[in-house]
C-alpha cells in the first residue's frame, strides 16, 4: 500500500474552534476547561462536562440548511470548514479558488471518512420520543428524520462544502478515529480519491450523559469535539507533509485478553511500517 501523508489538520474542541487553541492547550499540558452545561443537558445537578465553549450550530454555520441539525453534525461541518480554509480543492474541473471554495462542479477529488461512536444519541432519543408521543408512530417532525442516519454528519458536511468524493462513516467506539484513518488510507491507495478528509467526532448531550452515567457512574466526565486531518498520497501531495502514516492496525479481543491483543496489534503495525 502506498504511503499517505497528513498535510493539514483542524479541530473543534473544549479549548476552542480551530487547531491553534487545541495545540496551545496540549503544549501547555492544560486540562480542558470544565463547563457547566445548561440544566437540561446534565444527568444530575452537579454534573460537569467538557463542551465546546459557546458553540451553537446555527450561530456557527448560519441559518441556511441548519434547521433541525444535530450537534454532532454541526461540530463536524465546522471542523471541515476550518480544515478546508486556505487549502486548494482537488476538483477535476481545475477552476477551484485559492480560498478553499470548490469550483462550479464541486470538489470532485476529495473524499470524507468520519469515525463516530454511534451517531447523535440525542437525535435518536428525540426521534423515538416523537414517534411514541405522536398520534401515530409516523407522526414525527421531518426535521428530526435526517439525524437518525448514521452517515448524517459526514454526508451533510460533504454536501455543505461540496465535496463529491467517496463519503463514508465508520462506527467503532473509541477506535473510530483510527479505523477512519485506515479507511481513508485505503481509498487513496485504491485511487478512489485524490485526497481524503478523515477524523472523528462526538457530541455532548443530555441523552448521552444519562446513558453514560447510568452505565459507569456520575464520576465520568464527558466531552465533545471533532478532529479532522487532510490525507494525501505521499508522492503527489499538494500540501507540505506534516506526518507520514506508515501503518494502521486494529484488532478486537473477543476472549477479553486486551493486553495480548494490544501487543499483537502493535507488533503487526511495526512490522507493516
Amino acid at each position: 500500500m502506498s504511503t499517505a501523508v497528513i498535510t493539514a489538520w483542524s479541530a473543534v474542541s473544549p479549548y476552542g474552534t480551530g487547531r491553534d487553541p487545541l495545540a496551545a492547550g496540549l503544549r501547555a499540558r492544560a486540562g480542558a476547561p470544565a463547563s457547566a452545561g445548561p440544566e437540561e443537558w446534565t444527568a444530575d445537578p452537579d454534573a460537569t462536562a467538557r463542551v465546546v465553549p459557546g458553540f451553537e450550530v446555527r450561530e456557527a454555520l448560519g441559518k441556511a440548511g441548519t434547521r433541525g441539525m444535530d450537534r454532532l453534525t454541526g461540530l463536524t461541518a465546522v471542523t471541515v470548514r476550518e480544515l478546508l480554509s486556505g487549502t486548494a480543492p482537488a476538483g477535476a474541473d481545475g477552476t477551484a479558488g485559492r480560498d478553499g471554495s470548490p469550483g462550479p462542479d464541486g470538489d470532485l477529488g476529495t473524499g470524507l471518512v468520519l469515525g463516530i461512536a454511534s451517531g447523535s444519541v440525542q437525535g435518536f432519543m428525540e426521534f423515538t420520543k416523537a414517534s411514541l408521543e405522536g398520534a401515530s408512530p409516523i407522526d414525527v417532525p421531518p426535521s428530526k428524520t435526517p439525524n437518525m442516519a448514521m452517515n448524517r454528519a459526514a454526508s451533510a458536511s460533504a454536501i455543505r462544502h461540496r465535496l463529491k468524493g467517496p463519503n463514508t462513516t465508520v462506527a467503532a467506539g473509541r477506535l473510530s478515529g483510527l479505523v477512519a484513518l485506515d479507511q481513508a488510507r485505503r481509498l487513496l491507495a485504491d485511487g478512489r480519491a485524490q485526497r481524503v478528509l478523515t477524523g472523528s467526532a462526538e457530541e455532548y448531550s443530555a441523552a448521552r450523559a444519562h446513558l453514560t452515567h447510568a452505565a459507569h457512574g456520575t464520576g465520568v466526565v464527558l466531552g465533545e469535539g471533532c478532529v479532522m486531518v487532510l490525507l494525501e498520497p505521499g508522492d503527489t501531495a499538494a500540501g507540505e507533509p506534516l506526518a507520514e502514516v506508515l501503518a494502521v492496525h486494529h484488532r478486537v479481543a473477543p476472549d477479553g485478553d486486551f493486553a495480548g491483543t494490544l501487543t499483537a496489534a502493535v507488533h503487526a503495525a511495526l512490522a507493516e511500517a
